[in-house]
């Protein structure tokens, strides 16, 4: 009962209409940010799961690294490459 009342409580306290403008506004105003990612691919006959970290470091800089270290990817203002690390 009071898990119920407390998710009734929390979908009233959030105002569906702005919230994306909420989330739009905070990481307009970060200068970096680090976390984790995992991608899923499922579809034409590809079915795997590649993970990392991302960075990304404003005006217009990203990383994403994946682990374990079999590419990564890294992007300066309009530009991109996704490369294998040499050894």
């Amino acid at each position: 009962m009071a898990v119920l009342l407390l998710a009734t409580t929390l979908a009233r306290a959030v105002d569906v209409q702005s919230l994306p403008s909420a989330v739009d506004h905070h990481y307009k105003h970060l200068r970096s940010l680090q976390c984790e990612f995992t991608e899923t691919y499922t579809g034409l006959g590809i079915d795997r799961s590649e993970s990392g970290t991302l960075w990304l470091k404003k005006p217009g800089k990203m990383r994403g690294e994946e682990t374990p270290r079999s590419a990564f990817v890294t992007c300066r203002a309009k530009t991109s490459e996704k490369r294998a690390p040499t050894r």
